[in-house]
């Protein structure tokens, strides 16, 4: 604190805001300089180099001609305007709107939480899309650093998406306080105060999900539905070669959950008996989804309605679920991250309405009850579903310490449940637990990209341990840099403990060596992420295609979609209708996975900032399903399936967003 002239104290910070605000006010008599203007338009100026700056890297040769001295420093800076690739329309718009818009008063942020949050996100938005821009287009981050040029460019470019986004978010950051302080309702929709409102959005979904489901008879496949089909009747797959089986003959494995495997095989089996064809069988389990799916997607939006009080918002997640691409299609792909999806988003309702219910002894066990049975599924559904379940019940031991007696037994629930299931029912049963190449895609990545660039400096040694996890002679031609699968494949299944300590010695020494490499690898697996790019939805029916096939070529079992006049026609217009989603401009935002990623991460960051618990934890939950997503094998620049839970509860997010008790 401070005092001046004896008056009330004021902070330091407000201070120096004072003296800050009244400096670029002043107007210099002597020279009429307005410090306010000049700062602006170096901000606009700046912000409009940085956006119109070419990454590539622009030959001396080039502008020599232009030059007697050509051995002189003017050149090289001849060569820096060169970079600048600068259309006169799109200047002139980009000047008038940077003018507006860094115009735009706001109160400022004080350092704290809230301060925190704007600085959080101006980084990472302004390094995912700098890194994002460079690995798209040139599939390399080198060329951001070859020589001082390209420093001085990159250190520029940075420095505009900085001012651009550090604005964007302080704005962002201020209209959300504004809105949470203002307390007002959304607009009153009674079709949600009606009793058996839940099970009309239930039929809703279902109705016109089956146009979807008529479209695309019998269901839509994926690139793992024919391991998820031979496994279901223990038919040996590309997947049993990647795992030491515990007993001749048994052929399953975990990687593909069992619990999901067993419910294909049970619906097969029931209408089998019943007479039904292949077809026949994967269309009721696609029903069967549709069902599941509705009721959760039911329960949901009668949540944000009645328990967040967002009608609106509920209004909007019903449309959302069935006219997105995504979303109609994923929930008839015989696929476990339907389910999976469904039981995360279910997994933070309860636990939003558990926090929020603290005083409400009939609401708390349901909430309870709800949480416990959504943690299950999502535990069994996939294998990373275990972090994002424990990872929330550790973080909430800290939150709500006063409610640490719950949360601890949650957490040894959980994972007893998990070592149960993993330790001595799968064992008993004769079947593979899956491969813990898995869980390895980073940093088998990194050595991949690291052979590929600097193989003439592996010693023997070395060359040695990688071999013994990795097959080293091939790594450098299949390391494609979006996607571990091809280096993961090479994994040695008779690769002990042992192996894999010594190969992890040899990756940490190669980090030291070259550390840009391995951030390159990581960047170029993952930057789809956080850099939007729009997905193609129309390769789903592709894949789809190529899947029924490859599931029929060993004669187990016949698939095909229904290729009359009218199935066709409809399947064309599907097509069409996916375009205009990829298209047509704000809309496509929808189709990029980075899209979604931002919500969440925006969203977390928000609740942070407010101090708002609840909200921070619903927010978790889909904040370590992303993360879980970033140790997954894909890039998220054409391959949604990870962050499709973020797709499915986006518009709940919304809603948990725009809530505060």
């Amino acid at each position: 604190m401070c005092f001046i002239n004896g008056r009330e104290p004021i902070t330091v910070s407000k201070f120096y805001q004072g003296v800050l605000y009244k400096m670029y006010k002043k107007e210099d008599k002597k020279n009429g300089l307005n410090w306010q203007k000049i700062a602006l338009s170096g901000k606009v100026l700046w912000t409009v180099i940085s956006f119109s700056m070419n990454y590539g890297i622009v030959e001396r040769g080039t502008v020599e001609t232009n030059f007697e001295k050509i051995y002189s420093f003017l050149p090289d800076i001849s060569v820096f305007f060169n970079s600048i690739d600068a259309q006169p329309l799109t200047t002139l718009f980009l000047l008038w709107f940077l003018v507006k818009y860094y115009k735009i008063s706001d109160a400022g942020i004080e350092y704290g939480k809230k301060r925190f949050t704007v600085e959080m996100l101006t980084l990472i938005a302004s390094i995912s899309l700098f890194t994002g821009t460079a690995i798209y287009k040139y599939e390399s981050l080198d060329i951001l650093f070859l020589g001082g040029i390209q420093c001085v460019k990159s250190f520029i470019i940075v420095g505009g998406y900085y001012l651009f986004f550090q604005k964007l978010f302080t704005i962002m950051t201020n209209e959300y306080d504004k809105l949470m302080n203002n307390r007002k309702t959304c607009f009153v929709i009674r079709f949600f105060e009606k009793k058996y409102v839940g099970l009309f959005v239930f039929i809703i979904l279902l109705v016109l999900w089956g146009g979807t489901l008529f479209v695309y008879y019998p269901a839509m496949f994926m690139g793992d539905t024919e391991d998820i089909l031979y496994m279901a009747f223990n038919y040996p797959t590309g997947l049993t070669n990647s795992v030491l089986l515990p007993r001749e003959g048994v052929y399953l494995t975990n990687h593909h959950p069992i619990l999901y495997t067993g419910f294909i095989r049970i619906i097969m089996d029931i209408v089998r008996k019943f007479g039904g064809g292949d077809i026949y069988s994967v269309f009721i389990c696609a029903i069967v989804q549709c069902v599941v799916s509705a009721g959760i997607l039911s329960y949901s939006c009668i949540y944000c309605a009645r328990e967040l009080k967002k009608p609106c918002v509920a209004t909007f997640a019903l449309i959302f679920w069935v006219i997105c691409p995504w979303v109609s299609k994923y929930t008839i792909m015989i696929s476990k991250d339907t389910l999976f999806a469904g039981f995360i988003l279910l997994f933070g309702v309860n636990l939003h309405g558990l926090l929020k219910s603290a005083n409400n002894s009939l609401k708390k066990i349901k909430y309870s009850f709800g949480v416990l049975l959504s943690a299950l599924m999502v535990l069994l559904l996939r294998k990373n579903g275990l972090y994002i379940v424990e990872f929330t019940f550790v973080f909430l031991l800290f939150l709500y310490r006063k409610y640490w007696k719950r949360w601890f037994v949650y957490i040894v629930l959980t994972a007893l449940i998990q070592f149960g299931f993993s330790n001595i029912i799968l064992p008993a049963a004769g079947i593979a637990d899956g491969s813990v190449r898995e869980a390895l895609s980073i940093p088998f990545q990194q050595t991949a990209r690291y052979i590929q660039k600097h193989g003439d400096e592996v010693t023997e040694q070395e060359r040695e341990v990688v071999n013994a996890v990795l097959k080293y002679d091939i790594l450098a031609k299949i390391y494609l840099s979006d996607v571990s699968d091809p280096v993961k494949g090479t994994f040695r299944i008779d690769a002990d403990n042992k192996d894999l300590i010594n190969y992890f010695k040899v990756w940490f020494a190669m980090f030291w060596k070259h550390p840009g490499t391995y951030v390159a690898a990581t960047i170029s697996n993952y930057y789809g992420y956080f850099y939007p790019i729009v997905n193609d939805v129309q390769k789903l029916y592709r894949t789809s295609v190529g899947s029924m096939h490859n599931a029929g070529r060993d004669g187990y079992f016949e698939f095909s979609n229904v290729y009359d006049e009218i199935h066709v026609w409809f399947r064309d217009l599907c097509s069409l209708y996916d375009m205009v989603w990829m298209k047509i401009p704000v809309i496509n935002i929808l189709m990029t996975s980075a899209f979604y990623v931002w919500v969440v991460l925006i969203g977390w960051l928000m609740k942070l900032g407010r101090g708002d618990r609840c909200g921070f934890a619903f927010m978790l939950v889909f904040g370590l399903t992303t993360l879980t997503a970033l140790a997954g094998p894909c890039n998220a620049i054409d391959y949604e399936r990870y962050i499709y839970p973020l797709i499915l509860g986006f518009p709940i997010i919304l809603g948990v967003l725009f809530y505060e008790e």
